[in-house]
């Protein structure tokens, strides 16, 4: 029964941060995670200087990304007991399309790759047979590839940007696990941690004109923020005894707020705005004791 919870909780902690039960001196379980995610992101239905020639003056529309899979490895080793370390990680893409006007006559049409990223660790303590304590350490982030045009009506083409944009985030995290069995095989799993994240963005652009006087413009910029927000996850468990093996089904909700302490030029200056991630979550954790 120790060995069981021990691989239950070992695979919902990769998921979030989660904690493990009481288990033998040593358990190792190796698996991965893969998250169906929508993202309402912090730049989303707001005017932002996207050049810094332009200043927006009518309207900004941007589409939301749709949403993608995100998927990576875990990695849990439970010790002394009471206590485990987890490594959980993720990687997927988004992309987004959408247009703006900087003057009355002239528009401008944007074509967006996101690249994101989600690393997790945990150090976590058991209190008792269903609560825990968690703390740990996240990086996230992403890297933009951005293309715009600008055509002043009717159709004469202007220039052509081609931008890129890393974005890092990283931070503490604390959390509380509550795990909760019916019967010896199905668990029920809720864990939620509290976030705080130091950002960092820096952004390449080369601006490119047909027009010989103008030529080709190069910009370098960057901006510095701070995050605060939760991230929980709610999801059943289920132990198969023959195989060792754990699978997860259940839901992830991360929200953060942004607190921009600085910001060269504004195309993300996000102070006061939310970013949520949010889908369906599926795991696999294989647990044995070396």
């Amino acid at each position: 029964m120790k060995f069981r919870a021990s691989a239950v909780v070992l695979l919902a902690l990769a998921s979030c941060l989660v904690h493990r039960s009481p288990s033998p001196a040593s358990t190792v379980s190796l698996g991965a995670q893969v998250w169906y995610a929508w993202w309402v992101p912090a730049w989303g239905n707001q005017d932002y200087t996207a050049d810094p020639s332009i200043t927006v003056s009518q309207s900004t529309e941007l589409d939301r990304p749709d949403p993608a899979f995100m998927a990576g490895p875990t990695v849990s080793v439970g010790f002394l007991d009471r206590w485990s370390f987890s490594v959980a990680g993720a990687y997927g893409t988004y992309s987004t399309r959408g247009t703006r006007m900087p003057t009355a006559t002239a528009i401008v049409f944007e074509e967006t790759d996101i690249r994101k990223y989600d690393l997790d660790t945990a150090l976590s303590y058991i209190i008792n047979s269903f609560f825990k304590l968690y703390a740990g350490f996240k990086l996230q982030g992403y890297g933009y590839d951005k293309m715009l045009h600008q055509v002043v009506s009717p159709s004469t083409y202007r220039w052509e940007t081609y931008k890129n944009t890393t974005y890092r985030s990283m931070g503490p995290a604390l959390g509380i696990g509550i795990t909760v069995p019916f019967g010896e095989r199905l668990f029920l799993v809720w864990n939620t941690n509290a976030l705080l994240l130091y950002a960092w963005e820096d952004t390449s652009m080369d601006k490119y004109t047909f027009d010989p006087a103008l030529g080709h413009e190069h910009y370098a910029y960057s901006g510095r923020a701070r995050l605060y927000g939760a991230n929980t996850a709610l999801s059943f468990a289920y132990f198969i005894p023959d195989s060792r093996l754990t699978v997860t089904a259940g839901f992830r909700y991360q929200l953060l707020r942004y607190v921009q302490d600085r910001s060269d030029v504004g195309e993300y200056n996000f102070d006061g705005k939310f970013d949520r991630f949010y889908g369906i979550v599926l795991g696999a954790m294989y647990s044995f004791n070396p």
